[in-house]
């Protein structure tokens, strides 16, 4: 194994763990805010997007600080302020303080969390090419999905036990995957290309058209992908009966489909342009969450699961790859922030829009929010198609085609 590939494998191990962590606790806080508080979707809907407001600011601002002060430092220092949060919710719900208590400890962690992952694939970026970096995001999908596999059955286990129980248990798990990553992962970012963090001149980066083109559609793709946690959970219990464990072992199957096919997926994509892998995964996206509307028990909505999770195999490596490739090499960590920005406040309109349509549209006829993300998915995968327009032949994935030799005409 190289140092590089080992490097990789490290990292995606951390990505993994942190993910169990989070499956452990926050897929759940929705339902406990259902069931023990009594609080409307409608309500809930609109403090899990406002959460995620904070958490695409933190995004942004993540990937500029990371360019400065390096890649790890962001993420270890990002991991231990989290699970501090992590334990406050614990304390919160173990005495029963207001939703509103929880909910800003929620605040804070979602704040606090979201400087990770930017600065997590900036890292990624600078220790691969572009021909690599779809393997690597590829990797990093399954390490993600490994944590998401296991997490969501523990945890529907523990809520049954306690709430707070599972949000102690994550407060661990990111404090151990924080002591693991200051370890053994080393800063890849030269010192000659970190620069002075700007913030205001960061946006200023969206005039680069094709960087506020993938910005744009990421988003719209984002809502749809939003769904999944606090969407299909309150679909899943709202309209369909299921439990908890129930509910987590939806989460567990859908992990587990990443992790058996996101390998060849990152093998299909490699040969594909990535604005047409983009476009295809939107489009199971749209099957995926269309068919779910039509669910009739736990079985039937394993079809729409896995169709979804098929979309994010391809969107997620494709539009990461994508946004890293256009970026100049000193202004990756500004590029890759400025992407998770588009990406979290799409899931923060999508969180937004679940909360509302399952009060509004479900009661009225239940597949009808389905449609409507089915119609956005729909509309983002046509979108990223037309980008191959303006993206260079590199950029979005290929080879560049070798000149023909100029051959001399033979002389008479």
């Amino acid at each position: 194994m190289t140092e590089k590939t080992k490097s990789l494998v490290i990292i995606a191990a951390a990505n993994g763990l942190i993910a169990f962590g989070y499956a452990l606790s926050i897929p759940f806080l929705t339902i406990y805010l259902t069931t023990q508080k009594h609080v409307e979707p409608g309500l809930i809907g609109i403090m899990l997007a406002a959460a995620m407001l904070t958490t695409a600011a933190a995004s942004a601002i993540s990937g500029e600080v990371s360019d400065n002060f390096g890649r790890k430092k962001v993420m270890v220092v990002s991991l231990f302020l989290r699970s501090l949060s992590m334990l406050a919710i614990a304390a919160s719900i173990f005495f029963d303080a207001h939703y509103a208590v929880t909910m800003l400890f929620h605040f804070a962690g979602s704040f606090l969390g979201a400087f990770f992952r930017p600065a997590s694939n900036a890292w990624i970026a600078d220790n691969t090419n572009n021909a690599e970096r779809v393997k690597a995001f590829g990797y990093i999908r399954i390490g993600i999905n490994l944590g998401w596999t296991c997490g969501p059955a523990m945890g529907g286990f523990l809520a049954n036990i306690s709430y707070s129980l599972g949000f102690f248990m994550t407060a661990a798990t990111f404090f151990i995957s924080m002591l693991y990553l200051n370890i053994y992962i080393k800063d890849a970012l030269k010192k000659t290309l970190r620069r002075k963090s700007h913030f205001i001149k960061m946006f200023g980066e969206l005039k680069d058209a094709n960087l506020s083109r993938l910005c744009f559609y990421n988003f719209l793709i984002s809502i749809v992908s939003a769904q999944l946690v606090v969407g299909l959970s309150l679909h899943a219990v709202k309209c369909l009966g299921l439990t908890e464990n129930g509910v987590g072992m939806l989460f567990s199957i859908q992990g587990m489909s990443v992790v058996l096919l996101q390998y060849q997926a990152s093998k299909l994509i490699s040969k594909m342009r990535l604005t047409a892998a983009l476009a295809l995964g939107c489009f199971l996206y749209a099957l995926g969450y269309g068919s779910v509307g039509f669910a009739v028990g736990f079985y039937t909505l394993i079809i729409g699961m896995v169709l979804a999770a098929l979309g994010e195999m391809l969107v997620l490596p494709a539009g990461h790859s994508l946004a890293s490739n256009i970026a100049p090499d000193n202004k990756r960590g500004r590029f890759l922030g400025l992407y998770v920005l588009s990406n979290q406040a799409g899931v923060s309109m999508g969180i937004f829009l679940a909360g509302i349509m399952m009060q509004k549209l479900s009661p009225v006829y239940p597949p009808l929010p389905w449609l409507i993300i089915s119609a956005i998915a729909c509309t983002a995968g046509t979108a990223f198609f037309t980008l191959k327009r303006w993206v260079t032949t590199e950029q979005d994935g290929l080879k560049p085609r070798r000149a023909m030799p100029i051959t001399k005409p033979m002389a008479r």
